[in-house]
């Protein structure tokens, strides 16, 4: 198997956290002066927003909302480039007007000691409607009810018509509507149907915006179990920096044992395969458990493979034969992998 090397700088920490400071060890004459080696890292920021409104017209008019989320590099002089959409509500026109509008964008780069360098950005763009109702309308939230009471009772023609006038207005009414679809998929659907929509129903967020904190809560743990279940540890992982700080203090101490257990595959050589699929949207993402990982399609098509790394962007054409591997077994990174809808393949880290 040929093999392929991604040498990535270091990095102390994902694009979006402010800023860091790692310490060094102290050697015995810090110790003895008080003076300890600090490496402080900026990350990039915008410094000037295009003009205009990036709304498309046609969602606008409408009145769609979404959201999209994206990384791109920002090179030491602070040029954009190699931008791609990891995850969004779904609506291709937000998606589209997202990346044109990164064209457009002027960065601060980077900057480590205080000097400039390379680095990933990560953000969420969100399409709201000013005037818009800032929670469920009286209207959908009967119809969800009827819909979920339809699901309880495992009354499929009738849930089957409630979901059908369960069309969400605002990006409230969205993240019910896609928690609805999980119900429903509980009932007559499969666990990666499951997993999509609670996926969707948390839309990106870190905190409660749009789902009450109990049921995101429960959205980000049932979440949880379904990446460990797929042994997508990496990803769990993710989800766990988030789910931690709202989780109860049972939660946590549960869960911990869990992560360790991770941390303890990761740190052994054991092969860990995930079964995949690519998406309606064509594509397919997990973060990293290690740094070297194959692809073997069973059936479909994989055109590109795009990793995301703290420091490093880069994008290239998928060759079955390549064994990938990032330099730094301590940089944190994403991998998508752009093929035909419905392609099934194995994941190999």
């Amino acid at each position: 198997m040929k093999k392929i090397r991604a040498a990535f700088l270091a990095a102390s920490g994902m694009v979006g956290a402010s800023v860091g400071a790692v310490a060094a060890e102290p050697s015995v004459d810090a110790q003895k002066t008080d003076a300890v080696a600090i490496e402080v890292v900026q990350d990039p920021k915008i410094i000037r927003w295009p003009k205009g409104d990036i709304y498309p017209t046609s969602e606008l008019l409408d009145g769609r909302e979404g959201w999209v989320i994206f990384t791109l590099m920002v090179d030491s002089t602070g040029k954009p480039h190699d931008p791609m959409v990891t995850d969004s509500s779904g609506n291709p026109a937000f998606e589209r007007a997202v990346l044109r509008w990164l064209d457009t964008v002027t960065f601060e780069p980077a900057r480590r000691n205080g000097m400039p360098v390379d680095a990933s950005f990560t953000n969420k763009m969100k399409f709201a409607v000013a005037g818009l109702a800032k929670a469920a309308s009286p209207e959908f939230v009967s119809t969800y009810k009827r819909f979920v009471k339809a699901v309880e009772a495992h009354d499929k023609t009738t849930a089957d018509e409630q979901l059908a006038r369960l069309v969400p207005r605002n990006l409230y009414e969205e993240a019910y509507a896609n928690l609805g679809k999980y119900y429903y998929h509980v009932a007559w659907g499969m666990p990666s149907q499951q997993r999509e929509d609670l996926t969707a129903a948390i839309a990106g967020e870190s905190q409660p915006t749009y789902l009450p904190k109990d049921l995101f809560v429960k959205a980000l743990f049932t979440k949880f179990k379904f990446e460990m279940e797929a042994f997508e540890y990496g990803t769990a992982l993710e989800t766990w920096k988030v789910l931690e700080p709202l989780a109860s203090a049972e939660m946590q101490q549960n869960l911990k044992r869990v992560i360790e257990e991770i941390h303890a595959i990761q740190a052994g050589d054991q092969p860990l395969r995930i079964s995949g699929v690519v998406n309606d949207r064509s594509r397919w993402n997990t973060w990293l458990l290690r740094n070297r990982f194959n692809v073997a399609v069973k059936d479909g098509s994989i055109s590109d493979v795009k990793l995301n790394c703290a420091r490093k962007s880069m994008s290239f054409k998928f060759d079955p034969e390549m064994q990938y591997t990032i330099a730094s077994a301590k940089d944190l990174c994403q991998v998508m992998l752009v093929g035909q809808p419905g392609t099934t393949f194995d994941f190999n880290q």
